[in-house]
């Protein structure tokens, strides 16, 4: 039996409340508890990590470990017959990048030291300041270069080859890498980037304070403090006036509270930094939608679906514009695309079912309508409709018992 924990919390040390910003061990240091049967107590004192609790228990279980695994086995350290030599603990964190374009970290625990890679990087001994209060990298520039070394060899070696010339420059996600260069990003090395122009990324230590504030109002917007969120990201703004996320998070506060303009108005200041992010433009599209400007929208459906095939909501919503524009056949051609991509999807079904009784097809209407009232036993206008295909059908007592049940919901 294993017992392990998958992050821990920050609760303010390095000014971070929650996990995934940081690589401090206040977030990476976990419990891990092995039981092995017939074996006593015994609490293993080296650093070990979480790749090395496959390995550990494949080796229990007497299966072959693959020669691809990271971690190594700890059931001889388990059972006291302790393996030499200390463990190589690697960490990273896009989370800044990713959502802020700030910097990337990577990290490397080795004995007592722990290096990090930053554009200012740090060195720990963490025997002597487990918390990670004193940057010993100036004092021990020596011991940090060693540690950078045997980062980035490890990160080149556990970075699958992309055939190319570059691909100690990929990082393990092909996608990933795709997608950063066509947002102007460059790979330096293995797992790190930086802005093509050669300009640095920002510190996430110098923007802690900004990420708490973005933080803060994401809680506020979910739980529909949507003024509170919006103040928040206002003053998140004035430090990073270019933050994809803190104007999509606008967007979407002034989307929740029903000011479509406004929404859009920002949604299309969100897609200036990023024109291919999909979700914006989808919500874009909703927001014109509430607006009466089906012309819009349906251009923004059409975009998202080119750029995530997806998603089935931007189908449907494309079907309902046809719909009002009296295409029908491009509208059952978009409500069918939705069903493809979600098949469970009741009110794209409900509507072919709409669209076939139009066209005087009962039958085909009654198939698409019982997979809905299936599906969502409450719908009432699906039970309504199954009820007139079934009266079209000539099945009188399926109907009276359709139409009873949507009178029912």
């Amino acid at each position: 039996m294993v017992l392990v924990g998958d992050h821990g919390e920050g609760l303010g040390e390095h000014g971070e409340s929650t996990h995934g910003f940081f690589v401090y061990n206040s977030t990476l240091h976990i419990p891990l508890l092995i039981k092995v049967p017939g074996a006593g107590a015994r609490v293993i004192g080296k650093d070990v990590s979480l790749v090395d609790v496959m390995p550990t228990v494949l080796q229990a279980l007497r299966v072959t470990i693959p020669g691809t695994v990271q971690g190594r086995s700890l059931l001889s350290e388990r059972l006291g017959t302790p393996t030499s030599g200390a463990s190589h603990i690697l960490a990273e964190t896009y989370l800044p990048f990713l959502h802020f374009r700030w910097s990337q970290l990577l990290s490397l625990q080795y004995g007592k030291w722990k290096y990090i890679e930053a554009p200012r990087p740090e060195l720990y001994d963490v025997q002597t300041d487990p918390k990670e209060s004193k940057n010993l990298y100036k004092e021990h520039q020596a011991i940090g270069h060693e540690m950078h070394g045997r980062l980035f060899d490890l990160m080149r070696r556990y970075t699958p080859a992309s055939g190319s010339a570059s691909k100690d420059k990929e990082p393990t996600d092909p996608a990933l890498a795709e997608r950063l260069r066509s947002l102007g990003y460059v790979a330096v090395s293995a797992g790190t980037y930086t802005e093509a122009s050669g300009k640095k990324l920002p510190d996430p230590k110098d923007r802690i304070q900004v990420y708490e504030l973005v933080s803060e109002a994401m809680s506020d917007g979910q739980h529909g403090r949507y003024e509170e969120s919006l103040r928040k990201l206002r003053e998140a703004n004035k430090t990073e006036s270019d933050s994809l996320t803190i104007r999509y998070l606008m967007a979407l506060d002034y989307y929740r509270m029903k000011d479509f303009p406004r929404a859009i108005e920002q949604f299309r200041s969100t897609l200036q930094l990023d024109p291919k992010f999909s979700l914006a433009i989808y919500y874009l599209g909703v927001a014109q939608l509430q607006v009466g400007d089906l012309t819009a929208a349906q251009t923004s459906f059409v975009n998202v679906l080119e750029l995530d095939p997806t998603n089935f909501s931007a189908a449907y919503n494309l079907g309902a514009i046809y719909t009002r524009q009296k295409r029908v056949d491009q509208a059952i051609q978009s409500f069918q695309r939705a069903v493809e991509i979600f098949p469970d999807y009741a009110d794209a079904r409900e509507a072919l079912g709409e669209l076939y009784l139009y066209l005087k097809r009962p039958d085909d209407a009654r198939k698409e309508l019982e997979r809905a009232v299936q599906i969502a036993p409450e719908m009432r206008k699906a039970h309504f409709h199954l009820g007139r295909a079934y009266q079209a059908l000539g099945r009188a007592a399926d109907a009276e018992r359709e139409f009873k049940l949507a009178q029912q919901h």
